[in-house]
Formats: C-alpha cells, structure tokens, sequence
C-alpha cells in the first residue's frame, strides 16, 4: 500500500520550487485603474505631508533649543538646549530619509497613462 509520489509531467520538482522562492516576482505590466492612479496619489500626498510634519516638529524643537541657550546661563539649560538642537538636526535628518525612501518606491510603479509630460507639452500648443 505504501506508494512513491511521482510528480506529474511539467510540475516543478523540490528543488525548483526552492531556488524560486528567494527569486522576486515580477509584477506584469498591465494598464491600471483610476483608482490604482488616485491611490498612488493619495500616497504620495501623505508622503509630503509626513515630511512637513517631520520638519514642523524639528523646527519646533530648534527654536526652544535655540531659546533655551540664549536667555538661560545655567549649565544645566545651556546642555539641554544642545540637546535639544542634536534631537532637531536627527529629527529632520529621519524625516527626509524616510521621505526619500518613500519617494524612491513610489517611483517605481511609474505614472499612470495621460499623466505624462509628452501629454502636457502637446496640451500646452
């Protein structure tokens, strides 16, 4: 009763399917939806809008460290005030990699079809 498997005719053995799965996927182009475009837009507009809320926070901070440094002669204050200005320097420093990182994978999937410059130009004669 007991019976060895035999894979069928075109079915990828063990070993195939193994060294396949460390491979990326390739995602075939195809044309997309409004709403595949509107979302990609919408993500890019979230990621403008994180960036700005990255450099309001460091310019915050940096104006309290800048404050605190000059009217306060405590050595105490004086040190949390340089403090203050290293966590504003990361602090835009992280937002703009994010920023860039984010931008970089949007980039990727490309534009959507009608939003090329080729289409602006020739509306612009």
């Amino acid at each position: 009763m007991s019976e060895t498997l035999q894979p069928s005719a075109g079915a990828p053995t063990a070993s195939e399917v193994r060294a396949a799965v460390g491979t990326p996927v390739q995602i075939a182009k195809k044309p997309r939806s409004i709403n595949d475009c509107m979302a990609v837009e919408r993500t890019i507009m979230a990621n403008e809008r994180t960036l700005l809320a990255y450099v309001r926070t460091a310019l915050a901070v940096l104006v309290v460290a800048v404050t605190i440094i000059k009217f306060f002669a405590s050595q105490g204050m004086v040190i949390l005030g340089y403090v203050l200005l290293v966590i504003g320097i990361v602090c835009v420093t992280i937002g703009l990699m994010r920023f860039t990182e984010m931008y970089h994978r949007l980039s990727e999937l490309g534009r959507c079809s009608g939003d090329s410059d080729e289409d602006d130009k020739s509306s612009n004669r």
